[in-house]
Parts: C-alpha cells; structure tokens; sequence
C-alpha cells in the first residue's frame, strides 16, 4: 500500500523527480520502456521471445515485469507485491540474522528493532516501490549470510552442509538473475571469510573443523562457478568505462609486486571510479565526493580505502546537511541521525560478544563497502547501494546498545524478559536463564515481529506523508 502510495500519489507531486507512470524520472523508466518491449515482442512472436536478460542493463527484473505486461497491460504497479514481498523477507532475515548472532533476548529485540527500521526507513522506496533490482540483490545476500551464520554455529555436520550449500546456491541464483557481476565481490568477501575460519578453526577447539572448512571452501566453488557462467552477463550498473581516458589526465601505473590478475582487478577499479567522477562531473551532479582523488597505481588504492569506509559509514556528513535542502536530503539527514546513534553501539558488540559469527557479518560488510565506496564517488547513487550493509553494521550497534543498557541497568532486565526482578543480582540470573529460550518461542516471536513491522510502517508512512 505504501509503495503504491509513493507511485500514484506522492511522485506526482514533485514534477522534477517524476518520469511517468509513478516512476522515478532514473533506471526504473528505462526499466518501463523495456518491459513494454519485451511485452510486445512476446505479443508478436509467442514465449520464445520471453528472455531472463532482455536488454542492455535490464535483467531478470525486467522480464518478470515484462511478462506481467503481457497478460495486465502495461502498469509497473504490477511488480508492487513482487517488491513488497522481497522486502519483506528481507526484513525477516535481518531478525533471523540477529537472532542467530546473539541467542536470547539480546539478539532478538535487535533483530525487532533493525528489521523494523530496515522496512520502514524511506529511502527503500528507491526500489520496493520503483522497477529495480536491489530488492532481489538484498535477498540473495541475506540469504548467504543468514546461511552461512547458521552454518558456522550448527553442530550437526548434515545440517552445516545443507545450510552452508544450499543457502549459497539460492542466494547466488538471486544475485544472478538481477546483478550477477556482484558474484566477484561476493567471492572475496567467501575468500576472506574462508581465511578467518581457519584462524578460528585452528586456535580453538571447534568441533568438526574440517567439515566446516570443506563446506565453505565448496561454497566458495559455487560461487566461482556461478562467476565463471555469468562472466559476459549484465554489468550495466557500472558507468561504462570510456576507451582512452586519458584525457582526464589519468593513466594507470602497473607494479611489479602484485600478481597481474589481482592487478587487473584493481585497475578495473580504479577506472571505474574514474569514469564515474567524469559521468558526475558531466551531469552535474550535486553529490560527488572526493571528485579530486583518482588512484593511479596499486598503492594510491589502499590509502584511499581508509577515506572510502569513512564516505561509506558517514556520508552524508554533516556539514552538507544544511546545502541545498530538499525532500530526499531531509530524508537522508533523518535516517543518517539514527545511524549515528546506533554506530558506537558497534564497538560495544564487538567488546561483548567476539564470536566468529559476528567477525563474519563485519567482514562482509566491510568488503562491500569499501569496494563499493572506492567505485562510487556519487553519495546519492552509493546511498541505495550500501542500505543492506550498513544495516548489518546498526544491527551490531543496536545489540550492542541494548546489551550495554542491560549491563549497565540490570533492574530494567524486567523490560525485556517479562519477569520483575526485585535485586540487582536476581536480574542478572533472570537475563542469564533466558538467553537461550528464543529457539523454543521463535515461532512467536517472529510473528510479533511482523505485527510490529506492519503497524510501525504504516504509522511511520502516514506520519512521513502528512509531514510532506
């Protein structure tokens, strides 16, 4: 309901940011007109036209939409429900996730809270309510992870392997069919993670070491496998890089110590970075940053990924809160304040709870955002892109918070356990005996998640449109 709200009433009235139909005037409109393409080349020539990647940046998106046009005409609200239930999920899953993270009542009103905020933020919009792909993007790699976590903690070797296996390859088939050169980034993040575990593995007794590195290492095949399929699929979310860019004054500078594959890569990055700042620069773009900063060389790289976490974390920074106000940077400024909050609580999560489930989730989100920081210098652009990792990040914060206030005020414990506790030593003993059972109210708890997330968005929304 919210998203068809935002599409037929809410675009309308601001003609600048409205392409037709109740698209953003972006990639959703050149999503439209390719879906209604497809829609009419089936029309003509039967289902044998119908194509998971039916044009130059449309992707499995796009033929799902295309395919509804063929039988309800040609209205992107169509796709609405299909959104509304990837993001839906998605939200589960974040609960799932902290759940998972942190067995007991710590972990599971994070998981509430995050994945209220998840669903609710406005800047979701962006794609639940438009014709995008990072709804599915998000669901696949929550997926993964939620798979992999799951897999880490399980004792069961069968059940490890079918968790660690089986999530892999539906989520990587989710990221495929919308995004698939997302699986390079993907394979570092598993390759990195991989590393850790055997750190883990041989620093401390854990059971079925070996079965839990072989279950990642063939992970990692999966996904190299799905990489090697999709190598000349879509890459179209990426400014394309121009033959000779040397008319920016930039040439890249090969060296001698790192091996050329792993250079390749970061050359490719660094081009892609470079063409996105003269893409900004051409259009006038109001949100690029570090517009200056173009690494030539393997070294320049590394000493800009530092600045590219801080742009990752904190963009858009303060200072650049009060320029040129308008309704989508009242909206940032609002969901930056709550980050902003939630971000020391990290660093209380990390001195709390240093488990290898939660090294994992930082370690996927760190990838991601470094690398998607260095090769985006538009803010506007890499605030859609970042939303699922950093909120992996204020769902740490929030743990760490809600652990931190109970510590800190083990009266209050009354408040999250349902039990009063009349001494400070009693309510310490009642938060230690619930810890574990989430596992045997999860059922319930997860549909009173849902209840929340449903009565907290449509008061968020109501509230949000009434501002408007």
């Amino acid at each position: 309901m919210t998203a068809l709200i935002f599409q037929k009433f809410l675009l309308p009235l601001f003609p600048s940011f409205h392409g037709g139909s109740g698209l953003l005037n972006a990639d959703s409109v050149y999503f439209h007109s390719v879906a209604m393409d497809l829609a009419k080349s089936i029309k003509l020539h039967g289902w044998g036209a119908w194509t998971v990647w039916p044009a130059t940046g449309a992707t499995g998106n796009v033929a799902i939409l295309g395919a509804l046009y063929v039988f309800f005409g040609n209205e992107p609200s169509l796709i609405i429900p299909i959104n509304a239930v990837m993001h839906a999920t998605s939200g589960i899953l974040i609960y799932l996730v902290g759940c998972a993270l942190w067995p007991g009542r710590v972990g599971m009103y994070a998981g509430i809270i995050t994945s209220i905020l998840f669903i609710i933020f406005p800047s979701a919009l962006n794609w639940y309510g438009q014709v995008h792909k990072d709804g599915y993007v998000i669901l696949g790699m929550l997926i993964i992870l939620y798979s992999w976590i799951c897999g880490l903690e399980s004792q069961s070797k069968t059940k490890r392997t079918l968790w660690i296996l089986a999530g892999t390859t539906l989520g990587m088939l989710l990221v495929i069919f919308v995004r698939p050169y997302n699986l390079k980034l993907l394979i570092f993040a598993a390759v990195c993670i991989f590393i850790l575990l055997i750190f883990v593995s041989f620093l401390k007794c854990l059971k079925n070491k070996w079965n839990l590195l072989v279950c990642f290492f063939a992970a990692i095949i999966i996904l190299v496998m799905g990489a090697f399929y999709t190598t000349d699929m879509d890459n179209s979310d990426v400014i394309p890089i121009p033959e000779s860019i040397s008319f920016m004054r930039w040439n890249w500078h090969n060296s001698n110590w790192i091996p050329d594959k792993l250079e390749h890569y970061i050359e490719t990055a660094a081009k892609i970075r470079v063409s996105n700042i003269y893409y900004g620069i051409s259009v006038s773009a109001k949100s690029l940053v570090d517009k200056s900063i173009r690494p030539d060389d393997a070294f320049s790289v590394a000493v800009y990924l530092p600045r590219a976490l801080e742009v990752a974390f904190f963009s858009p920074f303060p200072v650049t809160w009060v320029e040129s106000l308008s309704v989508t940077r009242i909206v940032a400024i609002f969901e930056t304040l709550i980050w902003y909050l939630f971000f020391p609580g990290v660093f209380l999560t990390l001195y709390y709870k240093r488990s290898p489930a939660i090294y994992m989730v930082v370690i996927f989100g760190l990838v991601f955002l470094a690398v998607y920081c260095f090769i985006i210098p538009n803010v506007g652009t890499l605030y859609r892109i970042r939303y699922l990792y950093l909120f992996l990040f204020m769902l740490l914060g929030v743990m760490g918070w809600i652990n931190f206030f109970l510590k800190r005020y083990p009266l209050a414990t009354q408040i999250f356990v349902g039990k009063r506790a009349d001494s400070v030593d009693e309510a310490r003993s009642i938060e230690e005996t619930t810890t574990d059972n989430i596992i045997n109210h999860s059922r319930f708890d997860i549909a009173n998640a849902g209840l929340a997330v449903i009565l907290l968005t449509l008061i968020s929304y109501l509230l949000f449109l009434s501002v408007m």
